[in-house]
């Protein structure tokens, strides 16, 4: 377009916002249940930050909500499920396993909570399974496997970013009672700083702070939008509700096992 550095900039971040508000409508659109909940967390000031930034990021988070969405509405949904229900899982969920190195790929097994009767038979129902995981897993392989495989070597590593001795997988592997340690004095030291930045304490490189009353309002919305109202039918089963914590458990833990093997210098306690 010959539009010069700066300005090809800005259209790179009103695209990405343009993709992402895009994916997002359709998510809140297509599912049956937490509507409210997913706008509010779409309306995050950190999801906002990514979403008009010129990262990926921007379209990993609308490719993530539309998985969701998909999800919950061939678990919940009251239509027949089609051949292209089928194909958005399939073809979402390879988009999403490889993202941040498979850090994502438990996302995909959320489709573990579609009855088998949605399918309209056991053989289709496993089918779908085949074919929604098959593909997230053939995915990830293809693309990220590598890079996994990179940090399962034993012994010290070594921190691309200052050259200092670092933690390994199979340092992890020799040693779970050190790896332990630090988890536990990682979340109790920095529990708090989890939470804020989730919802956007200081955004750009920490150089832009929200004040905390905004956290604490966004905290609220997030409470409230969760609450079913009156007229709503409970469609969440109690154990879909302990599937979506597991798999929030495996994507923390699958980023902790990351910054712990990527970013920690050796000897480290967080």
């Amino acid at each position: 377009l010959n539009v010069g550095y700066i300005p090809l900039l800005y259209l790179g971040r009103v695209f990405n916002f343009a993709a992402f508000t895009i994916m997002v409508f359709f998510a809140i659109r297509r599912t049956p249940v937490g509507k409210l909940a997913m706008l509010v967390a779409a309306l995050l000031p950190m999801a906002m930050q990514l979403a008009v930034s010129f990262s990926y990021d921007a379209i990993i988070n609308g490719v993530a909500f539309l998985f969701i969405s998909n999800c919950l509405y061939a678990a919940y949904g009251k239509e027949p499920l089609r051949v292209r229900d089928l194909v958005a899982l399939g073809v979402l969920g390879l988009l999403l396993a490889p993202c941040k190195s498979g850090a994502y790929l438990p996302m995909c097994f959320l489709c573990l909570i579609i009855p088998r009767d949605r399918w309209g038979s056991k053989k289709r129902h496993w089918l779908a399974l085949g074919v929604i995981l098959g593909a997230s897993l053939l995915s990830f392989a293809t693309y990220s496997l590598q890079s996994v495989l990179s940090v399962l070597s034993a012994g010290e590593g070594e921190l691309i970013y200052s050259g200092d001795a670092g933690y390994t997988f199979g340092y992890l592997l020799q040693h779970p009672d050190t790896f332990i340690r630090v988890m536990v004095n990682t979340v109790m030291d920095l529990s708090s700083f989890y939470y804020s930045s989730l919802i956007g304490k200081e955004l750009s490189w920490f150089s832009i702070p929200i004040d905390l009353l905004v956290i604490m309002v966004f905290t609220v919305l997030l409470l409230l939008s969760a609450l079913r109202v009156n007229e709503e039918h409970q469609l969440v089963k109690n154990w879909h509700k302990w599937w979506f914590v597991l798999i929030f458990a495996g994507v923390f833990l699958l980023v902790e096992i990351a910054m712990f093997t990527n970013w920690t210098p050796l000897g480290d306690d967080t």
